[in-house]
């Protein structure tokens, strides 16, 4: 026998006690952890854990969260829709005392065996008529729900209260908590900016690295720590400098000023990871960018003249002002980088032309016993421009282009003035002038 009636009243029930238990289960869980994450930030701020005990800490918080989780994990495995416990749960918050529903549901399920026919569809006519007379939304549980949402509701708006004050301490705790072995910098009332210069920081050039304390408590003094491959230095002394509005107070007491030390790196040979470390706390992790893009630091060109002139050979510095020689000299370039070197460019453009193809383009190679150095040679017979730039041997281009001017200088016969003597002279026969051209 079917009773449609309370099979419906029952599958809708049995859906809206479902999600009413897994919402008030999953509040409550809700406050757990979100008390328990408080006390965690709270504990960490003021202690500053070692990161095993932030492992620690993350051990309790994880136990008392999935604790309080369990219930509802529970409840999600045997959610599977039973009508007769369903039928429980429904004739017991509507308050009906006489087992309509189950009574129902028990006859329909045996039949007329051994049960007289009319008594048997009396029993469901009545379970039928009972769900008529109620609906599925009676059946939820308001009063536990709201039980269960104030006080998951106060804990959330009191996190989100206590983050807008003091959102320094979570923004410094949270990230140790959720990676308690990276190295995260505990929570300090000490600001930290922190500043690389020049911008950017070539290889092989020096660099400083500037930072300025603020806070209520100023330290006295300040060291940096480089971490290298998860491997730390020793700490290493930072000098104080006068602040860049002014000379740093000797007894710096208000909050807005702050104390300003400076560490200079002679030779930035690679980039680096760091951090500034003070009695009060330090900083997060920094970092110390070295750019390897070849810089131009030294040109010169080397000058062979043709042959005929007997002129030895001649060198000087290469620059703006251009390359000027006579037609069918042999000129070579040499550039000193601060990186070692690739196959560079050498552009030689005619004058009057211009754009990408424009003119022939030379090789510069680097130096088969200097990396450092990179050679092109050519023989000048165009007056024009040049343009050369050089790669890295990492494949990075120059962030320079060294330009100037080319002029061939045609040879011409000599032009010659006898000075002495006129052009008319007297002597006797047989006497020596000498003649000065």
């Amino acid at each position: 026998m079917k009773t449609p009636v309370i099979d419906q009243l029952l599958r809708r029930s049995g859906r809206s006690l479902l999600w009413a238990e897994v919402v008030e289960l999953s509040l409550r869980a809700l406050f757990t952890a979100v008390v328990v994450l408080f006390f965690a930030v709270v504990l960490d701020a003021g202690f500053g854990f070692h990161r095993y005990g932030l492992a620690a800490l993350d051990t309790v918080l994880i136990a008392a969260t999935v604790s309080a989780a369990w219930p509802l994990l529970k409840r999600a495995r045997v959610g599977r829709f039973q009508a007769r416990r369903t039928a429980v749960a429904v004739e017991g918050r509507l308050g009906i005392a006489d087992n309509r529903l189950i009574n129902a549901l028990d006859f329909a399920a045996q039949g007329t065996a051994g049960v007289s026919p009319a008594l048997c569809n009396e029993v469901i006519a009545r379970g039928e008529a009972a769900a008529k007379s109620v609906g599925h939304e009676r059946v939820t549980d308001t009063d536990a729900l709201r039980e269960a949402a104030k006080p998951a509701a106060v804990a959330v708006l009191a996190l989100m209260l206590a983050y807008l004050v003091m959102p320094s301490v979570f923004h410094a705790v949270v990230p140790r908590l959720f990676e308690p072995f990276a190295d995260h910098p505990p929570f300090t009332l000490v600001r930290f900016d922190v500043q690389t210069e020049p911008d950017p920081i070539y290889f092989g050039k020096p660099a400083t690295i500037r930072v300025a304390l603020a806070g209520p408590r100023l330290p006295e003094q300040s060291q940096i720590v480089f971490v290298d491959d998860g491997v730390k230095s020793a700490p290493l002394p930072m000098f104080r400098v006068s602040s860049p509005m002014g000379g740093a107070s000797d007894n710096p007491s208000s909050e807005t000023e702050a104390v300003h030390f400076a560490f200079r790196v002679d030779r930035a040979d690679e980039s680096r990871r760091f951090y500034i470390q003070t009695p009060h706390g330090r900083s997060r992790l920094h970092r110390l960018e070295v750019d390897t893009s070849p810089l131009i630091e030294k040109a010169q060109a080397v000058f062979k003249f043709p042959g005929y002139t007997g002129w030895p050979d001649a060198a000087g510095p290469l620059t703006s002002a251009g390359i000027q020689a006579l037609t069918g000299t042999d000129v070579t370039l040499r550039v000193v980088s601060n990186v070692p070197l690739g196959v560079g460019e050498l552009r030689l453009i005619p004058e009057g032309q211009g754009g990408v193809s424009a003119g022939h383009t030379v090789s510069l190679k680097p130096d088969s016993v200097d990396a450092h150095v990179a050679v092109a040679g050519f023989n000048l017979n165009l007056t024009g421009r040049f343009e050369l730039s050089l790669l890295g041997a990492d494949g990075k281009p120059g962030v320079e282009t060294l330009e100037g001017r080319l002029r061939a200088l045609p040879d011409r016969a000599p032009k010659i003035d006898i000075v002495y003597p006129d052009r008319q002279v007297v002597v006797p026969e047989g006497w020596r002038v000498d003649v000065e051209i």
